[in-house]
Parts: C-alpha cells; structure tokens; sequence
C-alpha cells in the first residue's frame, strides 16, 4: 500500500501521522505504528533466464508471449510495521492490534496482517540510589561499555541479549530483549554492581 494512500486513510480518520521517505508514522491513541515502503519480495524474479536469438517466426512469438507474462505479473510485494507501546510480550494479551491496524488500513480481511512478532522491548528501572558513573567504570572494567558525556548522559553497556543504560539518577533503561526472561539474570547482576560501587563511596 502506498504510503500516499495510508496518509489520506488516517487524515480521514483524524488520526496524525508524518510522512518520511521511506516510512509514515502513524499516532493512534492506542499505538504508534511505523510502515515501510513496499518492497519486492526475496528470491522473487519475473525474469525468463532463457534467451533465444532466433528471428524465426515461432521464436519471435515466443518472445512476445514471454514479455506478456512478465507484464500481468508484477512481483509480490510485503510491507514492515514496527508497532510500539505493546505492554505484554503476549501480543494476544494486547487489546486488537491487528484489527486496529486493519480499520486504520481499510483492510477488511485481517488475516491480511501477519501474526506480530515482538523483536524489541524497553524496561524501566529506577533504583532507590544514585549511580557514581565514573566510579562504576573504574570498579566494572569486565564490562563491555560506551560513554559520550558530551552528546549523552547515559553509560551504555553491553550484553548479548540485550544493552543497559545507566543514568547517574539511578534510572536504568534496558533495551533489545526479545523475552522478559533474559533481562533477568543481567538485572540482578548489574543491580549489584551499582549496590557494591555505591557502598565502596559510602565507605571511603
């Protein structure tokens, strides 16, 4: 679907949206959805490999018959959605996502709309202390992390299953788990780490 055509669809449902190059943000009041462009399907290929050079009457039929069928055809095609604010990793919990984004589409079948994936999370952790940044490096060299004070305020570190941000409020924020379940153990660990760096101030 043109991202044209899914502009004029939310304006006449008085839902905002901003247009991009290659994707539209769309603002529903109950989530907030990124479609791509329409892309080519991969492996798909309308081309004939074969080739004939032959200017026989039959070889020039076959030719002309060829080009026909890659002219009815046109290449499949599919379109991304990133949704956002889903509160369950169980998407079935989610109240109507699919058929939300079916009635914003004027899709009227939405089976039309593939099963959603989560691929992505972000959780929020707030601990009852402040973080000393520079003293939670000198004490963690084990950990793999990236800090530019200059353009942001946060320690970046990173896991396998997932990145830390850490605020010297004592904000955390954890991004790009697929599963609660994996958060959990780095959680526990960096939760600790903060303690024992915070302690190690206190006692100096």
């Amino acid at each position: 679907m043109p991202l044209t055509s899914i502009q004029t669809s939310c304006a006449a449902l008085n839902i905002r949206t901003r247009l991009y190059n290659n994707f539209i943000v769309i603002y529903d009041p109950q989530y907030t959805f990124t479609i791509f462009k329409q892309k080519r399907v991969a492996g798909h290929n309308n081309n004939n490999n074969t080739t004939s050079n032959s200017t026989s009457p039959r070889g020039r039929r076959h030719r002309r018959r060829r080009l026909h069928r890659q002219q009815v055809l046109p290449p499949p095609t599919h379109q991304h959605c990133n949704i956002y604010k889903l509160k369950h990793f169980n998407v079935d919990a989610c109240p109507g996502v699919r058929d939300r984004l079916s009635w914003i589409l004027g899709t009227p079948n939405r089976e039309c709309i593939s099963p959603v994936v989560v691929d992505n999370s972000t959780f929020m952790l707030r601990l009852s202390h402040t973080i000393d940044v520079s003293a939670f490096i000198r004490d963690n060299s084990d950990l793999q992390w990236n800090i530019s004070k200059e353009t942001f305020p946060g320690l970046f570190i990173k896991f396998l299953d997932c990145s830390f941000i850490l605020f010297s409020s004592g904000v955390i924020i954890i991004v790009g788990a697929k599963q609660p379940s994996v958060v959990q153990p780095y959680i526990r660990d960096i939760c600790a780490r903060c303690l024992r760096t915070t302690n190690s101030a206190n006692t100096v």
